[in-house]
């Protein structure tokens, strides 16, 4: 079966005149796979009670705000977010239950949090040109971080060097592994347990 396509132009007769706002709700007992593209704008994007398998999203100068409240029941097997000029806050990414995560930010004010219930290793390539991005960490995962920018320009507590990596002292009991790739520019890379 070919999958549904929904092109989000479509919706404009859907539009509030007056609150210009347009609310879209998924069916949550299907697969999901999705490819979410939008220009400027403020978006809210709530992918709770979804069967979420594979993500891409693209947006321009943007506020964007992600959330995964619940444990997602699928395997996320493709999470892509690419970002220009925008303000960019994923909330719940523990519950997206996905093992690589792709993240292309431009000129980016960036906050990902990664609470919820990770259930496996999480791999994370993150390209940063100009911004700031702040990690927010559960403090019973382990994390390790490789970087092209110096690692004294990161934020980070409680870690030491090991192997080229930067980890977290933590790291020989942690249930959970977050690593992650950071290719930064100009960015400011803080990192916060929470």
């Amino acid at each position: 079966k070919k999958p549904s396509k929904l092109d989000l132009m479509s919706l404009k007769n859907f539009v509030d005149p007056f609150s210009k706002q347009c609310f879209i709700e998924l069916n949550p007992k299907v697969k999901l796979y999705m490819k979410v593209k939008f220009g400027g704008g403020k978006s809210f994007l709530d992918f709770s009670n979804l069967k979420l398998k594979r993500l891409r999203l693209s947006s321009g100068a943007s506020d964007t705000k992600i959330v995964f409240n619940t444990p997602n029941e699928e395997e996320l097997d493709y999470l892509k977010i690419e970002s220009g000029a925008s303000n960019l806050n994923v909330i719940g990414l523990g519950n997206a239950n996905c093992p690589e995560m792709d993240l292309n930010l431009g000129a980016c004010n960036a906050t990902l949090d990664f609470s919820g219930n990770l259930r496996k290793n999480l791999y994370s390539e993150i390209i940063m040109r100009v911004g700031k991005l702040t990690l927010l960490i559960p403090k019973e995962l382990g994390v390790k971080i490789k970087s092209t920018q110096k690692l004294a320009d990161f934020a980070l507590k409680d870690f030491e060097y090991r192997d080229g990596f930067r980890v977290s002292k933590n790291i020989d009991q942690a249930e959970k592994i977050l690593e992650f790739r950071v290719d930064s520019t100009l960015a400011q890379v803080d990192l916060s347990w929470i």
